[in-house]
Order: C-alpha cells, then sequence, then structure tokens
C-alpha cells in the first residue's frame, strides 16, 4: 500500500510540469477572452451610438416631412395672388423720384438754386435802382440773404444798405427788393401772398404834416419827381404781373396823373375817414342811456 502511494506521488511530481504549462495556457486563452469580449462591448456601444444617430435623423425627417406638408396643404388652399407687375413697376418709379428729389434738396443742390436766384433778383433790383436814380444805383446791386439787406459792390467795396445815403434811398432800395421778390414768387408761382401794403411811401418826400388836400404845394421839382417815378415804378410792376398780384397804399400825396387817378380807390378827406367817427371807441359804452 505504501508503495502504491509512493508511487501515485511520483506520477504527481512528474506531472507537475505538464499541469503547470496546461494552466498557463488556460490563463492566455482567458485573457485572450476577455480581450475578445471588450472589443464585442465596445463595438456594441459603437453600434448603439450610431443607432441613436440614425433615429435622430429618421425623427428630424419626419418632423420635416411634416412641416412640408402642413405648408404645401396652405399654400394649395391660398387663392392666386393678382398680377402685381403694374405696381412694382409704380414702385420703381417713385424710389427714382425719391432719389432725384432727395439730390434736388441736397445741400450743394440748395445753395446752388438759391445762389442762382438772387442772381436774378439781384440783377431786375440793380436796373430798377438806376430807372428811380437811387444812389449807388451805377454799381450791380445783390441781396445779402445772411444779413437780409441790399448790398451795392462798389469799386471800393461793399455798401450795405444803412450806409446808402438818405431814407429817400432807403425807401427805394425796400421798394425794388420787396417788389423783385414779389415778382419772383409771381411768376413762379410760389405759395406767397399776391399782395403788398405800403403805408405812405412818399411821407420822406411829403411829411403829412404839410399835406393840403395832397397838393404838393411845399414840394420841389426834384422830390415831386422823384415820387412820381416811385409810384410809376409800382404801377407798372403790378400792370406787368396783373391780375396775379396787388399792391395796396395808404396815401397822403395825390398825384395829378391819370394813371394815379383811375387807381385811387378811396379818398378819406373832408371828414370821410377809414373809421367813421360816429364808431363807438374802444372803452365806451354802447348801450342807450
Amino acid at each position: 500500500m505504501l508503495t502504491d502511494v509512493s508511487s501515485r506521488l511520483e506520477t504527481v511530481v512528474q506531472s507537475g510540469p505538464q499541469i503547470e504549462k496546461a494552466i498557463a495556457e488556460l490563463e492566455i486563452k482567458l485573457a485572450s477572452v476577455n480581450e475578445a469580449l471588450a472589443k464585442n462591448r465596445s463595438e456594441m456601444q459603437a453600434v448603439q451610438a450610431a443607432s441613436a444617430a440614425v433615429q435622430e435623423l429618421h425623427d428630424r425627417a419626419a418632423r420635416r416631412s411634416h412641416i412640408l406638408g402642413r405648408v404645401s396643404l396652405y399654400v394649395e388652399s391660398v387663392p392666386d395672388l393678382p398680377d402685381t407687375s403694374d405696381l412694382e413697376s409704380e414702385a420703381k418709379r417713385l424710389r427714382a423720384q425719391c432719389e432725384a428729389i432727395e439730390s434736388d434738396l441736397s445741400n450743394d443742390a440748395i445753395w446752388e438754386r438759391l445762389t442762382s436766384i438772387v442772381s436774378v433778383i439781384s440783377s431786375w433790383m440793380t436796373r430798377w435802382a438806376e430807372a428811380l436814380d437811387l444812389e449807388h444805383s451805377e454799381f450791380p446791386l445783390r441781396l445779402d440773404l445772411k444779413k437780409l439787406t441790399i448790398v451795392s459792390d462798389t469799386a471800393d467795396g461793399p455798401v450795405p444798405m444803412d450806409r446808402m445815403g438818405s431814407g429817400e434811398n432807403w425807401v427805394g432800395y425796400h421798394l425794388i427788393a420787396h417788389l423783385a421778390l414779389h415778382e419772383w414768387f409771381t411768376k413762379r408761382n410760389r405759395p406767397v401772398p399776391r399782395f403788398l401794403f405800403l403805408d405812405q411811401p412818399s411821407q420822406v418826400y411829403f411829411p403829412p404834416e404839410r399835406d393840403v388836400d395832397g397838393a404838393f404845394a411845399d414840394v420841389g421839382e426834384d422830390d415831386r419827381q422823384a415820387v412820381s417815378r416811385m409810384f410809376k415804378f409800382v404801377f407798372d410792376a403790378v400792370a406787368s404781373l396783373s391780375p396775379r398780384f396787388q399792391v395796396v397804399i395808404t396815401e397822403h400825396a395825390d398825384i395829378d396823373e391819370e394813371w394815379y387817378q383811375e387807381s385811387i380807390v378811396e379818398r378819406w378827406r373832408g371828414g370821410l375817414k377809414l373809421v367813421p367817427d360816429e364808431w363807438p371807441r374802444f372803452g365806451e359804452s354802447t348801450m342807450g342811456g
């Protein structure tokens, strides 16, 4: 029996290396299997991720198709639109017109236009000043828009209206400036009231205290001619623009000329007044006692 046990132990000892070798081989196979399992697990996760992306694309395509179907249904329900080619042409024309107006209203365009207008008006004033024999009328006149005055450009430099001599000159230059502006406004059909009111423009020649029924008894011949020339100038200016312009004048002087007499509407003399004496004065009671 001992011999048998000893024999078996010897066999076990002899088989040890083979067993260790088998165990090593099994461990190698186990490691290979584990590696294959890890690889399969990774590939499975990749497949799952790709499947989720595919599902998202599928869902998105489904939503897109749904929206396209709704839009298509709405478009089919919308009635046919009318032809808008005429409206498009009109819009194009109006846009071009707006661009042209914006160009015309630019600062440079406005200033150039204004300079041209002032040049024309200034040429009229120069010619009329010579006709009225005003001082400095031998030099070109211009309307100074910044200072709202008339300037005579002499050889010695500009002379503004307040340095152009006497009151007779100032009246004359005011007249030609007003009438030049009104002539431009009237001829160009501008929205400016078509009348001018003058109160006794002859006062510098013919003060009210020297008025005897409008006669020129105490007025010199040169002054009488200047007054007559001034009123004839106004009369001719109105006649040239008739019936689109009117000048209303209240005046003491009564010129013995047919054109002047025919222009008189009312003579407030001999007790006849614009405001009659029998009218109640301001503050007086109008009630009977």
